[in-house]
């Protein structure tokens, strides 16, 4: 029985809740097979695809919706975090460029944009625009993760003090306490005096 987008979109959802990942995937692309227009339906084969850990088959469903809907800040920023776990970082930033006016103002894009401006070696662009999202969201844990990264690869001395800033905003991160406790001791024996002999 046919079913409009959106009512194709709750069973996914239910499906996947259920933990029918593989299904829900079916679900979605028999109904973008249905409504091949419809943007909100690739995204959401896209998102579906990533929670299956199927990164290239996300991009593919992203850029569909990108390609739908164009003016989409979430459909772009989808993208490029498909196009990053694939280590695919310059053509991330390509997806990213033509909404830079828009995305400015959403504090997701500006860390995606951040992570792969990171991933091409641009430190001191992945710097200016993880600050820029957590001007816009303080409390976004992965923007301060990956501005205390960025402290750390550059060597600043505020790394640790940004660590702990993440830390506090999210304390199940794994990654951000091992940094910390590297960063931690790298600086403690930069400044420990020698010992007398």
């Amino acid at each position: 029985m046919s079913m409009s987008p959106d009512q194709y979109r709750a069973k996914a959802q239910a499906m996947a809740s259920s933990g029918d990942l593989a299904g829900a995937r079916r679900v979605l692309e028999g109904a973008l097979a249905e409504h091949p227009g419809n943007a909100a339906l690739a995204n959401s084969a896209g998102n579906m695809a990533m929670k299956a850990g199927d990164s290239e088959g996300a991009e593919t469903f992203f850029a569909r919706a990108a390609e739908l809907s164009p003016a989409s800040v979430e459909y772009a920023t989808n993208r490029a975090i498909a196009l990053a776990a694939l280590e695919r970082h310059r053509d991330a930033l390509a997806a990213l460029a033509p909404l830079e006016a828009e995305g400015s103002q959403d504090p997701r894009y500006c860390s995606v944009r951040a992570n792969s401006a990171r991933g091409v070696g641009d430190l001191a662009d992945a710097e200016r625009w993880y600050d820029r999202s957590l001007a816009l969201a303080p409390a976004g844990a992965k923007a301060a993760h990956g501005r205390a990264r960025v402290a750390l690869e550059r060597g600043t001395k505020d790394a640790v003090t940004r660590f702990e800033r993440a830390l506090s905003l999210n304390q199940s991160d794994p990654e951000a306490w091992l940094r910390h406790e590297i960063w931690t001791k790298r600086t403690a024996n930069a400044y420990r005096k020698p010992v007398d002999q």
